[in-house]
């Protein structure tokens, strides 16, 4: 396997790209903001962004998290970004001829934070306190997410990792309650 990318999907894109026998790499992507209601200068920017990632990485697979869309509590704009970020990926990899695929929320959180139905802030909270304890400094609970997703392709693919964690944290990361 030459390389590996996995993405959060948001305004503030996480990503962590890894060639299996190195250390991986993270890090976020912040999207230009929508301008006149219109998507297609962020849309453009992301598809530009992701070739290019892609291209230089020599990508073989994308693992990108699959968001929970939920109508009455998600605005139309969120629900537009999450649609169109996800079809970019899947259609720039299928341009590329990476591997695509996503993997739901839950699954990838139960796997690296011990429970996949935590709550958004303490999921964002846990995940930043893993990548440190790991040895990582992301600047932006995106990037730390992306390890996470990377956490759980590699155990998928029973690939061995070049981080290392103890165990599995889950919540014993969280701050103590006051």
């Amino acid at each position: 396997m030459k390389s590996i990318i996995t993405l959060d999907l948001a305004s503030r894109t996480g990503f962590c790209k890894w060639n299996p026998g190195q250390l991986p790499v993270i890090g976020s992507y912040l999207l230009p903001e929508v301008q006149n209601h219109s998507y297609g200068k962020r849309s453009f920017v992301f598809r530009q962004w992701l070739l290019k990632t892609l291209e230089e990485t020599e990508a073989e697979l994308c693992v990108y998290e699959k968001n929970l869309l939920i109508p009455k509590r998600d605005t139309v704009h969120k629900i537009n970004l999450s649609c169109s970020l996800a079809m970019i990926t899947e259609e720039v990899c299928y341009e590329m001829k990476v591997s695509c695929y996503s993997v739901a929320i839950s699954e990838w959180r139960k796997h690296y934070l011990g429970r996949g139905d935590c709550p958004a802030e303490e999921a964002k909270e846990c995940a930043m306190n893993r990548a440190k304890a790991a040895g990582f400094n992301p600047q932006h609970h995106d990037a730390a997410e992306a390890l996470g997703i990377m956490d759980y392709t590699a155990d998928l693919m029973k690939l061995r990792k070049d981080w290392t964690f103890s165990n599995n944290f889950g919540g014993l990361l969280r701050k103590p309650k006051a």
